[in-house]
């Protein structure tokens, strides 16, 4: 997608936004950032211990995007969109992964990248103690019903905008 089209995508879909529904969509935004925020340091360290030895990282996966409720997230919280999608073209590489890692803060990334354990950190993850276990399994679970609450608070408002994540030639701000 390219990045005009994708600014495209954006202020549309901000122009969506209901503003009955504002009030909402920030304090579900915010609840999401601190849930985000509260699984940082973990995530964090994960990252440091299986990242640098990795030699295929889960961050090059081909078909990781920003959808809809990544962006109505970012709008709520009024964070800053990211000027493009993660990939211009099919099958290329994130634009936004370097040789240090993600230049972009965690609670700025598409979701999956917030949430998604390769096999070495789901194995750091299975040593921690049990309660926290249940704490980060109980966080990402409150994340997700937050985001399918963003998706159906826009719902609601009438939209009808393709999906954000599209990498066709197409643009997806086209409205059906």
């Amino acid at each position: 997608m390219t990045d005009e089209c994708w600014q495209d995508a954006v202020r549309t879909l901000a122009g969506q936004i209901d503003p009955a529904h504002r009030r909402l969509l920030e304090a579900v935004a915010n609840e999401i950032s601190l849930n985000i925020k509260a699984l940082d340091t973990l995530m964090d360290r994960y990252c440091r211990e299986t990242c640098p030895s990795c030699g295929n990282p889960c961050c090059d996966g081909r078909e990781v995007f920003y959808n809809r409720a990544d962006l109505l997230y970012l709008l709520g919280t009024g964070k800053p969109v990211p000027p493009g999608q993660t990939r211009r073209t099919p099958g290329e590489a994130c634009r936004y992964l370097t040789s240090g890692g993600c230049l972009l803060p965690r609670d700025e990334r598409p979701y999956v990248c917030v949430w998604f354990l390769c096999e070495p950190q789901m194995g750091l993850f299975q040593a921690e103690k049990p309660a926290t276990q249940r704490q980060v399994i109980n966080t990402l679970l409150d994340t997700r019903s937050y985001r399918l609450g963003l998706e159906s608070l826009h719902d609601k408002s009438g939209c009808r905008l393709k999906e954000v994540h599209s990498t066709g030639s197409e643009c997806p701000c086209t409205e059906k």
